[in-house]
């Protein structure tokens, strides 16, 4: 469950290691100064090692039966701790077990030990100040390259963003992709710290109230509506400020599906045009596509999704025809008939 110590706090910014390769975070605010808190835990994480930097002292801490002991420099220093731990220091800390941007993974702020939901592992979390944590974030989502300008407007969103996040009951974001890469006092940079010390307590607003700032890697050209991305249901549209806009006022309204078909096959129509992932394609035979469906249409139709149902029993064979039913402003499918010999499926 998230905490906050006011009515303007931000909410936690938990992250899990998986398979060493940190996964999710959490931010908050403490006071009015926004602390994102990034969880450190790998998946059954029962041992994690620190060294705090200016004293070079090592911190191990084991977890075993929900209770934790604490080596300071081998030597043991307190046992059968309950928990919620927490580490801090004058300086940085260091993960002796991770690197960043090919170095020791290094963290302002303070750890925070607290067990995670299956009482056998535990989750780390860092926390740190907002002004650090978009430090941390903002060279790993825009390329130094782009000049000051550009990361002033970056770190705003990622402000924005970070304030708005909220993926899960025991988190607010994650540290990949999936979020906002967040790799810690690995990433600073002069010149994205600059972006972030000349915008902070900036944010963008939307009837006085600060909006979700969406953004990506790569525009294929032409953006969505929100409410055709995420809205679920008869859901309302929470965020009208985010509508479907083409990279280039003449871009003509894709209408048809001829349209998408010309739009989608020039390489010359929007911002990204110079990115890898601008246009991209993909290439199956009729029998790896009847068995991807097979799994797929078994997934969907439990999450309610397939009319009728597909529960696998009849191998899916002899698909026939795929055929996009409705679109979105930038043409993206969100009704699909799939045919086949013994059933068509509307998904």
């Amino acid at each position: 469950m998230a905490r906050t110590t006011n009515s303007d706090t931000l909410p936690y910014v938990e992250s899990r290691y998986e398979l060493g390769m940190l996964a999710s975070q959490r931010v908050r605010d403490l006071n009015g100064g926004a602390e994102p808190v990034v969880d450190q835990g790998k998946d059954k994480l029962t041992v994690v090692a620190l060294r705090e930097i200016s004293e070079n002292k090592v911190v191990e801490i084991i977890m075993g039966n929900s209770l934790f002991q604490v080596f300071v420099d081998d030597e043991l220093k307190y046992e059968n701790l309950q928990g919620p731990l927490l580490i801090s220091s004058n300086s940085q800390l260091e993960l002796l077990d991770l690197n960043r941007k090919g170095q020791p993974a290094k963290y302002n702020g303070m750890f925070e030990l607290r067990l995670y939901k299956d009482y056998e592992s535990f989750n780390l979390i860092n926390i740190v100040d907002m002004q650090n944590y978009l430090k941390g974030v903002v060279p790993n989502e825009m390329p130094v390259s782009f000049g000051l300008e550009a990361l002033k407007a970056q770190a705003i969103a990622a402000r924005n963003y970070a304030l708005n996040a909220n993926m899960d009951l025991n988190y607010d974001l994650v540290d990949s992709t999936a979020a906002q890469v967040y790799y810690g006092a690995n990433s600073y940079r002069e010149i994205t710290d600059k972006a972030v010390d000349e915008t902070n307590g900036i944010y963008a607003l939307y009837n006085e109230k600060p909006i979700m700032a969406q953004y990506f890697s790569t525009s294929g050209g032409i953006t969505d509506n929100w409410v055709d991305v995420f809205a679920q249901g008869n859901m309302p549209d929470l965020h009208p400020y985010l509508k479907s806009r083409p990279d280039f006022d003449k871009q003509k309204p894709l209408k048809s599906e001829d349209d998408v078909v010309e739009f989608y096959s020039k390489k010359d129509n929007g911002l990204d045009i110079n990115s890898p992932k601008f246009r991209w394609s993909f290439e199956f035979d009729r029998k790896e596509l009847e068995e991807i469906l097979h799994t797929t249409l078994q997934q969907q139709s439990k999450a309610g999704l397939v009319e009728p149902k597909y529960d696998g029993d009849i191998k899916l064979i002899g698909l026939k025809e795929i055929k996009p039913l409705k679109r979105t402003q930038s043409g993206k499918i969100t009704e699909l008939l799939i045919s086949t010999k013994e059933e068509d499926y509307v998904v």
